[in-house]
């Protein structure tokens, strides 16, 4: 497995614990709580090309699905949320 997948392996790993609740790496779960009734952090920004995903119209803005994280702006910061928020219907198309 070269860098990039491990890091992500690792990231992915990070979230399942965080989401679970088990807080082994208490400091870095530290941002997760429920943001707007979802799980969800705030991250420090969006992923790199953000623009290029996937977005659909989600309260105030967008939200993107970057490889089944989803990203929105949220009064100036990012959040990702774990899951699709439930008002995100299935059959939107990407604008």
């Amino acid at each position: 497995m070269n860098e990039l997948g491990c890091i992500r392996t690792l990231r992915r790993a990070l979230w399942m614990t965080c989401g679970a609740g088990v807080l082994i790496f208490s400091s870095a779960c530290a941002g997760s709580a429920s943001i707007d009734g979802y799980d969800g952090m705030y991250v420090e920004a969006a992923p790199p090309g953000i623009e290029a995903y996937p977005r659909y119209p989600f309260r105030d803005g967008y939200i993107y699905d970057v490889h089944g994280r989803w990203y929105h702006q949220r009064g100036g910061r990012w959040v990702a949320y774990a899951h699709r928020p439930r008002e995100i219907a299935r059959d939107h198309h990407r604008r």
